[in-house]
């Protein structure tokens, strides 16, 4: 797998489901979470096969860019995938974001007022070198950190489920699906609305796994594209 596609993956998958994207469609649907999960997931099938079976179709293109590249030209090519790549890099922001905070609230249970020393902003740009320095070394290690990082959060959350299983109790999520309080909030159309994230976040995973091809000029632009989508998130979070 190509060092994008795996830096792709993991922010994606560790900071948009996980935290961000989870946090926001959980407010929107309430306990019928399960069911923006579904949809989003169901959603996304079609557009994976129709991706899969264009590769079949065309096996001499080199990943999703020669495909977009063989059936719309260089132009809309370019275009769709500098889109993707922009995705990729306001992903990169809410994870340098999500760390930033995370390391503040550290701070803070330890007594340390991190807010005037090291400003937010300074803070996640920071994070976002992080990444940056992650994503630029061999992918075999890079593969490895991206696994032991999603591993340990991953834990972390199925250790704090398992610690609060006593405390947890089936009257919580009554009503599964509460009535709706406003047009996209809570009911039939806060599961809708909180599909529609979940739905960009799986399909950009599959999409950004199969963007980045095998072939050598794509593999010689790799580390200039992350070196350039580093500055342009460090620059985002600053500014």
């Amino acid at each position: 797998m190509e060092h994008l596609a795996v830096v792709a993956l993991t922010l994606l998958l560790g900071g948009n489901v996980v935290a961000l994207i989870g946090q926001h469609t959980a407010a929107e649907a309430g306990p019928a979470i399960v069911l923006s999960l579904l949809l989003a997931a169901l959603g996304t099938m079609p557009l994976l096969y129709c991706l899969h079976a264009l590769n079949q179709q065309l096996p001499a293109v080199d990943g999703l860019q020669g495909v977009l590249r063989a059936c719309w030209g260089r132009a809309s090519a370019g275009v769709l995938g500098g889109a993707l790549l922009l995705e990729l890099v306001a992903t990169m922001g809410g994870v340098a974001q999500s760390l930033a905070r995370h390391l503040r609230a550290l701070l803070a249970y330890c007594g340390v007022e991190a807010d005037y020393a090291v400003p937010g902003p300074l803070m996640a740009s920071l994070a976002v070198l992080l990444i940056g320095v992650v994503g630029l070394l061999p992918w075999r290690r890079m593969v490895l950190v991206a696994c032991a990082l999603l591993t340990m959060k991953i834990g972390t959350g199925l250790l704090l489920v398992a610690l609060a299983a006593r405390y947890m109790h089936y009257a919580h999520w009554i009503p599964w699906l509460p009535e709706a309080t406003a047009p996209y909030r809570f009911g039939l159309g806060g599961v809708l609305a909180a599909s529609v994230p979940l739905l960009g976040a799986f399909a950009s995973v599959g999409l950004a796994v199969g963007f980045p091809g095998l072939g050598g000029q794509v593999k010689a632009r790799q580390s200039r594209l992350l070196a350039g989508m580093l500055l342009l998130a460090m620059l985002l979070l600053i500014v």
